[in-house]
C-alpha cells in the first residue's frame, strides 16, 4: 500500500514536470509539498498499523482471560451458590461421604453419583472431591481448603480470634 502511494506520487511529479513548464522554484516548491504530504501519509499509516496491533492484542488477551475463567476451579452452575468448599470427608473406603459448603453457608452432604446444584459428584476420596458440571462436562477437583470466591463475605479485614476463657487478650 505504501509503495503504491509512492508510485502514484512519483507519477504525479513526472506528469507535472513533463506537461507544464514551471520555473525551477515552482518545481522545488511542488516537490516539497508532495514530500510533506508523503511524510504525513506514512505517519498516519504507522498510527493505523499500531492501532490495529493493539486491537488484536486486546482481543487475544480478552479471549485468554475468558478461557482462563472457564478453566478455573469454578463451575458454571444453574445456582447462585457457586463452587463449594469441602468441609470434610467421612466413612469407610468405598462408601465415603463429603460435606460441601456453598456460599451463604449452605451445606450439602453428598456421596458419589449424587447431583447437587447442577453438578454430579463423580468421585470422593480422602484428599479430594471431583465434581462434573452437567452442562459443560468439565471436571473440577476440590481439595480441602479450596474455597469458592464469595460475593457476600469481605476479602479484607481481620479474622476473629476465639480464645478459651481465662486467656489474656491484647
Amino acid at each position: 500500500m505504501q509503495s503504491r502511494k509512492l508510485k502514484t506520487l512519483l507519477s504525479m511529479i513526472l506528469v507535472l514536470v513533463s506537461s507544464v513548464s514551471f520555473g525551477e522554484e515552482a518545481i522545488t516548491d511542488e516537490l516539497q509539498k508532495l514530500g510533506d504530504r508523503t511524510a504525513r501519509l506514512e505517519a498516519q499509516l504507522k498510527v493505523l498499523e499500531l492501532e490495529n496491533k493493539v486491537a488484536q492484542q486486546t482481543n487475544d488477551l480478552t479471549a485468554r482471560g475468558k478461557a482462563a475463567t472457564r478453566s478455573a476451579s469454578s463451575l458454571e452452575l444453574d445456582s447462585d451458590y457457586g463452587t463449594p468448599t469441602v468441609s470434610y470427608v467421612e466413612g469407610a473406603k468405598g462408601s465415603l461421604e463429603a460435606l460441601l459448603q456453598y456460599r451463604g453457608n449452605v451445606r450439602q452432604r453428598v456421596k458419589e453419583g449424587d447431583t447437587v446444584y447442577g453438578a454430579l459428584v463423580k468421585k470422593i476420596s480422602l484428599n479430594e472431591v471431583v465434581l462434573t458440571d452437567i452442562k459443560s462436562r468439565t471436571n473440577v477437583r476440590l481439595q480441602f481448603g479450596s474455597a469458592p470466591v464469595t460475593r457476600d463475605t469481605p476479602t479484607t479485614g481481620s479474622v476473629p480470634t476465639i480464645l478459651p476463657t481465662g486467656m489474656p487478650t491484647r
